[in-house]
């Protein structure tokens, strides 16, 4: 006897559900695209972090290219001031140095200045004064007045600029005072007389310097603060920022 065949029921499959913003409660569509435009503004933020990274980069290879550059220049020029060496000139080097960074360098020609500044001196023939004279550079003034605080100079710097005449007396090497047909005399007049760019400048040496001691302050924090607002300010028109 043949038994009844009994054919497999079909599975039957459930559907699962697609999650979409249809079908999401509307909290939590709200979430979910909040979350999305959260996503899209951290990727943005990745790109931009990277891309201002990579112009940092670039930007610092240029500047390093140029500096090698202008440090080969001021080498080479160098070569040629030791065949016939000036204080001047040392303290040119000294500032175009400074102006790369190169501190240690900078140092370096305040040194030779200083031993050619003693030579000088020592010689037999008329002062030598003369020497420590020439035209005015930014920042100039600053290696001038460093090179003559090392020295334990006394004496009277003068500047001649389109803003006026300005005095800088110095007194075995420290500032105590200056004056100027523009300006107060003492801190007030120092400042913007180390501000000038443009004119010429010369040191006339006055071992028994006789002057009146208005300013007290060390002359490294003079020069320091001289050079700070010289990074400030380039115009030595602008009298607002004057101490």
């Amino acid at each position: 006897m043949d038994l009844p065949h009994h054919s497999p029921k079909p599975s039957v499959k459930i559907p699962l559900p697609v999650e979409n913003a249809d079908t999401l409660p509307p909290v939590l569509a709200e979430q979910r695209q909040a979350l999305g435009q959260v996503e899209r503004i951290e990727r943005v933020e990745k790109i931009r972090r990277f891309l201002s990274r990579t112009t940092l980069i670039f930007n610092e290879l240029k500047k390093q290219q140029a500096s090698r550059s202008q440090l080969h220049e001021i080498q080479e020029l160098e070569k040629k001031v030791a065949m016939a060496p000036t204080v001047k000139d040392f303290i040119s080097l000294a500032h175009r140095y400074s102006a790369l960074g190169f501190n240690q360098d900078a140092d370096r020609m305040l040194e030779l200045a200083e031993k050619c500044q003693a030579q000088n001196s020592s010689g037999t023939g008329p002062a030598s004064d003369s020497l420590l004279s020439g035209a005015i550079a930014p920042l100039m003034l600053i290696e001038v007045l460093q090179l003559l605080s090392r020295t334990n100079k006394s004496g009277e710097l003068v500047l001649e600029s389109p803003d006026g005449s300005f005095h800088i007396f110095l007194d075995r090497g420290q500032i105590v005072n200056a004056s100027s047909d523009r300006y107060e005399p003492g801190l007030s007049a120092f400042y913007m007389g180390v501000r000038v760019t443009q004119g010429s400048y010369r040191f006339i040496l006055q071992p028994d310097l006789h002057v009146e001691h208005l300013i007290e302050d060390r002359t490294e924090n003079l020069i320091m603060e001289a050079a700070r607002l010289m990074d400030e300010s380039s115009s030595p028109e602008d009298e607002s920022n004057a101490p």
